[in-house]
């Protein structure tokens, strides 16, 4: 009979968050990020997220 070795969670999962620390303003993670359009913009305005639209980044997670 054979006997079954536990896995270590962290072996059968990936990893939910980059662990690369890049010194780039450039970010690189596993967390899908998008361009917003004007709309979004007013949007995050709006809801108090940024003070004004220079604030908001290129991409937003």
């Amino acid at each position: 009979m054979v006997a079954l070795q536990p896995t270590r969670l962290w072996e059968m999962m990936p990893a939910l968050y980059s662990t690369n620390f890049n010194t780039r303003d450039e970010i690189k993670s596993n967390i899908p990020r998008y361009t917003p359009n004007p709309f979004d913009k007013k949007i995050l305005r709006w809801t108090g997220r940024y003070k004004s639209e220079e604030d908001i980044p290129p991409t937003i997670p």
